[in-house]
């Protein structure tokens, strides 16, 4: 999931309900709910909570478990100088010596061409070129140039010419660091105490909310619908009021 994607605006209203209440909790809600889930999931997901309901709040869970909540000691070291940060940009960083050259070929041959559509694609090439001349300095950006690298490959045009380039292969490996250096910026791990982490852990905590309480609601319907108390029971609220 992708927390950089939600609007100001539902931000802002996720953050203002999870400051109301604590991420161990919230931790706890989060895991009973989902031990519900795996009781009555069938009868509540075809009530309204989809499976891809339960999957967003299986990874929230671990967002806020990779946070450092739940854990004796908080996470403290900035994922930056870990192992696994700097070999996904190794990676990424050879992924874009091996793409460029190869897109400079295509590039090379396409203006050469009179034709209008291979005239519009080298000036393409030549747009991605200038925007990935210098590697990105963290995962994200790293990710997007090589993902307008990639781009560029798959391009009808590209394709052909890159063929003895060894440009399917590279295609691949764009693909495996992009990966890589995804997973890597989401796991990045803010430092507890924080402004910035106060305000990722609220945000968190929102998210977390707005779920369990729809489920709830969901396994209220499905339990009046089937006359099963027990389904509803199962999805009580109590851990995430610390009861």
């Amino acid at each position: 999931m992708d927390l950089n994607k939600i609007s100001s605006a539902a931000r802002r209203g996720y953050i203002e309900l999870g400051r109301h209440y604590s991420s161990e909790d919230t931790l706890k809600q989060a895991i009973h709910t989902l031990d519900a889930l795996k009781k009555h999931g069938e009868v509540v997901r075809s009530s309204g909570f989809a499976a891809r309901d339960e999957a967003r709040l299986v990874e929230l869970r671990d967002m806020l478990g990779a946070a450092g909540v739940g854990r004796a000691e908080a996470i403290v070291e900035n994922v930056a100088n870990s192992k696994e940060y700097q070999e996904a940009l190794r990676i990424g960083r050879i992924a874009r010596l091996q793409a460029r050259p190869v897109l400079e070929g295509a590039k090379e041959d396409l203006s050469e061409s009179e034709e209008a559509g291979d005239v519009a694609a080298a000036n393409s090439l030549s747009a991605t070129l200038a925007q990935t001349r210098v590697a990105g300095a963290d995962a994200t950006s790293l990710a997007e140039q090589l993902t307008l690298l990639r781009s560029a490959l798959q391009q009808e045009a590209v394709v052909a010419l890159s063929a003895d380039r060894q440009g399917e292969q590279i295609v691949e490996g764009l693909g495996d660091a992009i990966e890589k250096l995804t997973k890597a910026a989401r796991g990045r791990v803010l430092r507890p105490g924080t402004p910035e982490h106060t305000e990722h852990l609220d945000l968190l905590d929102g998210l977390i909310i707005k779920l369990v309480r729809r489920a709830r609601k969901v396994a209220r319907a499905a339990s009046r619908i089937k006359g099963q108390p027990s389904i509803v029971e199962s999805f009580k609220l109590d851990r995430l009021y610390g009861k």
